[in-house]
């Protein structure tokens, strides 16, 4: 636990959306977004893993060390070829942040 007067202090991972409902997609379309992730905290914040639960999500990190105020971008694609009906797809970024160390990033669609 970090106490109080030092949650300024630490590495912090500031993600702009934490969830993202494609609404409806085609089966035959790949869908790509772009996350903005920013290191709201003091010390250098340093992004470990970034994994998905399933192979039809292809992640790729612009950098994976963030000093302090800066900011990167984590895009990823979602490639829905082969599913029918309602998808949710987890996208989870592991990071020294002692506050938040895992932060989940939920992909919703319904693909027809």
């Amino acid at each position: 636990p970090v106490p109080k007067s030092m949650e300024n202090m630490v590495p912090r991972l500031g993600i702009t959306e934490t969830e993202f409902d494609l609404r409806e997609i085609s089966a035959n379309q790949k869908v790509s977004r772009t996350i903005s992730m920013t290191n709201t905290g003091q010390e250098p914040l340093h992004i470990r893993k970034v994994s998905t639960n399933c192979n039809c999500v292809v992640t790729t990190l612009g950098k994976d060390t963030l000093q302090p105020g800066e900011r990167t971008e984590l895009a990823f694609t979602f490639d829905p070829k082969g599913r029918r009906g309602i998808d949710h797809k987890h996208i989870t970024i592991f990071s020294n942040d002692p506050i938040n160390p895992v932060r989940t990033i939920v992909v919703r669609s319904s693909v027809r």
